[in-house]
């Protein structure tokens, strides 16, 4: 008898999945050894996997493990807000005191680190999820149903190993895409982490390539939208950003342009009404991480929020990156200080995360906007997709927080990357941005070592070909 053991290594902790009906739940126990691997509960194979039913829980297994606070529930949003900081003239300052966070901060990472150990251990465990998934499909008998499943698997897998090139491998704008490593492409369900543990890196072409595979399938599988879960055009936004971070301008315009002309979305009036809602999406929220009083983390409340909203306000923003909004920016309203009767003295926070049971938004409408703007700006007019220029797109951005239009006389790509910059402020999208446009991190190279996570130590002890 064979059994499925989904074990995470993290913090020292293993996971085992158990159906109970039809109930995903995670069995988180201690460890004492690192090769301590052996599961203390388990189900048979031919019992977790014996219904459409179950696979489909499966899925919803693989949903919470994305949205694990290490992973998008904020965590991995704020372990790259924390590199992309120029520290020289820093926007934002980390005063906290998890060293781990420090660390990164400092652009120093070593490879003990746990919380880089935690984010690479449940990227794993959430594609292991999702394999399982793919590899029992023949237990759905609906069609319909097993194509939705079919792609919503296959986007969690390619959205993940996304998230992962970004932060454990040399950018796609740094060449060398064919030598330079990616990350571990896993695309068969093991019942041993130790296995996964032995799958060598592909380079980050072929990771690229196998994350167009993944989500261009699960594009054609999906229904347009499909609630708080993944529907075609959600994989259309992450195919936006996929080919943005390569450079390929056109094909980012279309699908980003597929998501704004869908009509399926629509920016909220009021700026500050886009973030800290719980368990709820907005009508521009793509794609959501759903967080309760019940159920669900939010990191970047954590992190970036006073102690008197449920955070622990560790980290401050500064005098620069207020510097960078215009005078009646609408956005600059979100902003608040600890005590704010006492502003020379008190930290300065983003209300960005200001909700500690809030949703951790992943992709809104206004980046496709953007998006679509600085893919066509960087076409020819005869190839520019969409029905607006892209001084158009980013005046709806501008006039949603009530800036006046930019003039075309004056209009330069400087504009469109401020935008997006302030617009997408701490919600873990500068350091990416600044990568795939060659931008260095201060004083700090656009691809250096600094600013790209070394595989945990971990990981290389067992396999030294993941160096």
């Amino acid at each position: 008898m064979s059994f499925i053991n989904i074990l995470d290594l993290n913090n020292m902790k293993r996971y085992n999945l158990l159906i109970a009906t039809v109930l995903t739940l995670f069995i988180a126990t201690s460890c004492d050894s690192l090769l301590d691997i052996e599961p203390t509960q388990e189900v048979s194979e031919e019992a977790a996997l014996a219904s459409s039913e179950n696979i489909q829980s499966i899925l919803i297994g693989a949903y919470n493990s994305i949205a694990d606070d290490d992973f998008l529930g904020g965590g991995l949003a704020t372990e790259a807000e924390l590199l992309s900081h120029d520290s020289a003239d820093p926007e934002i300052n980390f005063t906290g005191t998890f060293q781990t966070l420090r660390q990164i901060y400092n652009k120093q990472v070593q490879t003990t680190n746990g919380q880089i150990e935690a984010t690479y251990n449940r990227a794993y465990i959430t594609v292991n999820l999702t394999n399982i998934v793919l590899a029992n499909l023949d237990k759905i008998e609906d069609e319909a149903v097993r194509q939705q499943v079919q792609g919503e698997a296959l986007f969690l897998r390619g959205l993940t190993f996304f998230e992962m090139v970004k932060m454990y491998a040399a950018p796609y704008s740094a060449g060398n895409t064919g030598s330079n490593p990616g990350i571990q492409i896993v695309t068969e369900p093991e019942e041993d982490y130790a296995n996964i543990r032995m799958i060598g890196r592909s380079s980050v072409e072929d990771t690229y390539q196998q994350i167009l595979s993944d989500l261009t399938t699960a594009k054609s599988l999906m229904a347009p939208t499909n609630g708080v879960f993944a529907g075609s055009l959600t994989a259309s936004a992450v195919l936006s950003r996929v080919y943005l971070q390569m450079g390929d301008y056109e094909n980012a315009a279309i699908e980003a342009s597929t998501v704004i002309e869908s009509g399926a979305y629509s920016l909220v009036s009021d700026y500050s009404a886009a973030f800290n809602n719980s368990n709820v999406n907005t009508s521009e929220d793509i794609f959501a991480i759903q967080v309760s009083d019940q159920d669900g983390a939010n990191d970047l409340n954590l992190y970036f929020a006073a102690e008197s909203a449920g955070g622990r306000g560790d980290i401050d923003i500064t005098p620069a990156h207020i510097a960078l909004y215009e005078e009646g920016d609408a956005r600059l309203d979100l902003f608040y200080y600890d005590d704010p009767s006492a502003p020379e003295t008190s930290p300065l926070r983003t209300g960005k995360w200001r909700n500690q049971y809030g949703n951790v938004n992943v992709i809104r409408l206004s980046e496709m906007y953007l998006t679509r703007a600085e893919a066509n700006f960087e076409l020819s007019v005869a190839n520019q997709v969409g029905p607006n220029t892209p001084i158009e797109d980013v005046n709806i951005v501008r006039e949603r927080v009530g800036l006046d239009p930019l003039l075309p006389v004056d209009f330069t790509l400087e504009d469109i990357l401020m935008e997006r910059k302030l617009e997408l402020a701490f919600e873990g999208r500068l350091l990416h941005d600044l990568k795939r446009r060659q931008s260095d991190v201060g004083t700090v190279a656009y691809d250096s070592q600094a600013i790209i996570f070394p595989v945990p130590q971990r990981e290389t002890n067992i396999n030294p070909d993941l160096n």
